[in-house]
């Protein structure tokens, strides 16, 4: 509906449910979902299911919501813009719509995913997209992946896939796209790649 504010009379637990199609974007100290107050009131949010309307979820509007532990997004979202989900230190699992074909850059970073679900839909993996989630424990890249960009899992430490199977249409890898996963110890190439030396270089 229209309704832009509210004030609550006490504290407590609320649902709010945001209709429309789409999740503004905003900035690390502005705006998106949480609008002006969004440095005070993100930090409380600790639930957040989107509609079954909702078609895109805006660069940076989920910012830095350390405390959200649950976020459902529904298939109806195709595209999740940069920065959505930075930050989002308490989130546990993610599980991307199938609608989603890109995973733009830095979406997901400096979080505290431990499980992610990839659809087959996804074609490129953008650059740090999951830098410094450090718990995250298994990857699996979808099979239709045909970029990884730079720093896409920098720095996940916890990373412990005996093998990270890379699919045949990706023909190159960065430097730093899995620098820094220590627990690593294989890749598995399924077709002629360009690594450059760095890309292997995990202590």
């Amino acid at each position: 509906n229209n309704l832009k504010t509210h004030t609550y009379s006490d504290y407590g637990e609320y649902t709010i449910t945001c209709d429309g199609t789409s999740i503004p974007g905003g900035t690390t100290s502005k705006g998106g979902m949480f609008d002006q107050y969004s440095n005070v009131n993100r930090y409380w949010c600790k639930a957040l299911r989107i509609g079954n309307n909702v078609t895109d979820i805006g660069a940076s509007a989920l910012q830095n919501c350390a405390a959200m532990l649950y976020v459902t997004i529904p298939e109806s979202v195709s595209d999740i813009g940069n920065y959505a989900l930075t930050g989002c230190l308490s989130l546990e699992t993610i599980t991307i719509p199938k609608a989603v074909d890109v995973i733009l850059d830095y979406v997901f970073q400096a979080g505290g995913i431990r499980k992610i679900m990839m659809p087959q839909s996804i074609t490129r993996i953008g650059g740090s997209a999951f830098t410094s989630n450090s718990q995250l424990e298994a990857i699996t890249v979808p099979l239709n992946v045909t970029s990884i960009g730079g720093s896409a899992f920098y720095g996940c430490m916890n990373l412990r896939n005996t093998t990270i199977v890379i699919p045949r249409g990706v023909t190159t890898i960065s430097a730093t796209t899995f620098q820094n996963c220590h627990r690593v110890r294989e890749y598995d190439f399924t077709d002629a790649i360009s690594i450059p030396t760095l890309a292997l270089r995990l202590h």
